[in-house]
């Protein structure tokens, strides 16, 4: 089959994808996600690099990770990078102005009206 398959190949090493997420990560992931922004995962094709993109106000930067700590310093910098552009606000969300109403969509337990 194709060349591009071949090409494609890495050093044949499958991260483990734990080690990438541990607490100190994790921590920089939650101030990220805090900002509002999204936040997206994935694995190379031979599953040997993680990417990362983060999302901001219609701006994302996506960078691809062997090494914990690169990853680490990169969700620091992205959390460090908002906070500023946005002076330290984190988004909050509005009071609610009125209940939900059910409109009979999946999980209703409304019964049948009769005439």
């Amino acid at each position: 089959m194709g060349d591009w398959r071949k090409r494609s190949r890495g050093r044949g090493e499958v991260l483990d994808t734990a080690i990438m997420f541990e607490p100190g990560v994790l921590e920089s992931l939650q101030r990220v996600v805090r900002t509002g922004a999204l936040v997206s995962f994935g694995l190379s094709r031979d599953g040997g690099s993680l990417s990362c993109t983060v999302t901001f106000d219609g701006e994302w930067d996506r960078q691809w990770f062997r090494d914990p700590i690169e990853f680490a310093g990169f969700m620091t910098a992205c959390a460090d990078d908002i906070l500023e552009e946005t002076g330290g606000a984190l988004p909050s969300s509005p009071p609610p102005t009125a209940s939900r109403v059910n409109r009979g969509g999946r999980g209703s337990r409304r019964a049948p009206e009769s005439r």
